[in-house]
């Protein structure tokens, strides 16, 4: 058995009355609730090992709570204390936490919240399955720098100057059995920090946002944030919630661009080590969205032409003469999750001197064919014009004879050692020579 993980989900979302974390100019509780706070929780099993991820749109928890909410996730779920990983949002909408006397509605909440977590992660282990994880990267431009220079120092303000994080990495956990992923993760690092300390509504941030983005374009997938280092960053631009939902549809937009394990799929099933192109198309569906991807340009084209064959559509010759196109009313696609690379590397539709080229490029695209050729045609003339006896022609060089091989490696070496493609194809016509060996 590979990989084993599951993915458990719990309600966190702390209640009206509860003071919020982040801002210490905050002196009064909430006074209503923006959007849900969720605890995402991810189980991985391989052999005897058993570990876990609890992701929380929260502020922080301290050692102490870490720990405590470590021994309830072991006794809940059986995964060691030591062996679950607890990441939080980071955002400054969430509750203030801890188990210690003197606000009996933040004891309540906090004590609630670890076993909701601990409940997450044994939903997690009882559902899990095996699982591929794929890994991307793309662009999300939401932080900005925050170490503001002035004359009088630096500040908390807007450094456009500055380091800042400019991509996303995005996990997928996808069944190997296919079908959507069971989860989609997101790293960027930046403080959760669109409100400032005069919002007293209950927010996940941008990160709530970006969640709720992905699980609505991917039904059954569950969305994650972890944080990346962002000490130094917060979103930009910021103030109200409308700047959240523009930050968290920007960071949702790449994690669902990545698709990342498609890579993985293609990397799967193209030719290793060819010695002219490797190519393959994967074919996904996930929820309402359908991915088609290739390992090149050309390959692109062929994921979409394969998807057409799937409906019955066929390109039997080049232009309208030769295309079958089914009247469908409606098109529909099922399951969907392939992968596929051609046996050849070279899938070539010659036409001969005087053929009608009309149409050609669309039909070889649409039926998996490419340019690539294996170097040819008649050009060893050049290479052995030195040996053409007194009074006769290249017809008449000996080309079996070791001194014309020795002559035509000198000449060829240099450039095969620079990888450039070589033709020595023999001249059109009928060779003659005084050489036993030909």
């Amino acid at each position: 058995m590979g990989l084993m993980i599951g993915v458990g989900r719990a309600d966190i979302t702390a209640p009206v009355g509860a003071h919020l974390s982040g801002y210490a100019a905050r002196k009064t509780p909430a006074v209503g609730i923006c959007d849900d706070l969720c605890a995402t929780a991810l189980y991985l099993e391989q052999g005897d090992v058993r570990a876990a991820v609890i992701a929380l749109d929260l502020l922080h928890l301290g050692p102490d709570e870490t720990d405590e909410l470590r021994r309830r996730c072991e006794r809940q779920s059986g995964v060691p204390a030591a062996n679950v990983l607890i990441a939080c949002s980071h955002t400054h909408g969430g509750p203030a936490l801890g188990l210690g006397p003197g606000d009996d509605v933040r004891v309540a909440y906090t004590d609630c919240l670890f076993w909701r977590a601990a409940g997450a992660l044994t939903e997690a282990r009882h559902t899990a399955r095996e699982c591929r994880i794929g890994h991307a990267r793309k662009e999300a431009l939401v932080a900005c720098n925050r170490r503001e220079r002035t004359p009088e120092g630096v500040i908390l303000g807007v450094n456009p100057d500055g380091p800042r994080p400019t991509v996303a990495d995005v996990l997928a956990v996808t069944p190997l059995s296919g079908g959507a992923p069971l989860a989609v993760g997101f790293v960027y690092g930046c403080h959760g920090t669109t409100l400032g300390g005069d919002n007293y509504l209950v927010t996940a941030d941008y990160q709530g946002v970006a969640r709720r983005f992905v699980e609505g374009q991917m039904p059954g997938t569950r969305g994650f944030f972890l944080p990346g280092c962002g000490a130094n960053q917060n979103p930009y631009p910021r103030g109200t919630f409308e700047h959240a939902r523009q930050h968290g549809t920007r960071l949702g937009a790449a994690a669902l661009a990545a698709e990342p394990t498609l890579k993985d799929a293609l990397a799967k099933v193209a030719k290793k080590d060819p010695v002219l192109r490797a190519e393959a198309i994967a074919m996904r569906r996930s929820g309402n969205r359908v991915f088609l991807a290739g390992t090149t340009d050309e390959s692109h084209y062929y994921a979409a032409a394969e998807l057409l064959r799937r409906w019955g559509c066929r390109w039997y010759l080049p232009t309208d003469f030769g295309e079958c196109i089914p009247e469908m009313p409606r098109l529909t696609i099922g399951d969907l999750d392939v992968a596929y690379a051609p046996p050849f590397e070279i899938r070539k539709y010659w036409i001969s001197w005087n053929g009608d080229s009309t149409g050609k490029e669309e039909f070889m695209r649409r039926n998996f064919f490419n340019d690539e050729c294996v170097p040819n045609g008649h050009a060893l003339a050049q290479y052995v014009s030195e040996l053409i006896p007194k009074g006769k022609t290249m017809f008449n060089v000996p080309i079996a004879e070791e001194k014309t091989i020795e002559h035509v490696a000198k000449k060829v070496s240099a450039a095969f050692g620079r990888g450039e493609r070589i033709i020595m194809g023999m001249e059109d016509g009928i060779y003659q020579s005084d050489s036993a060996r030909d």
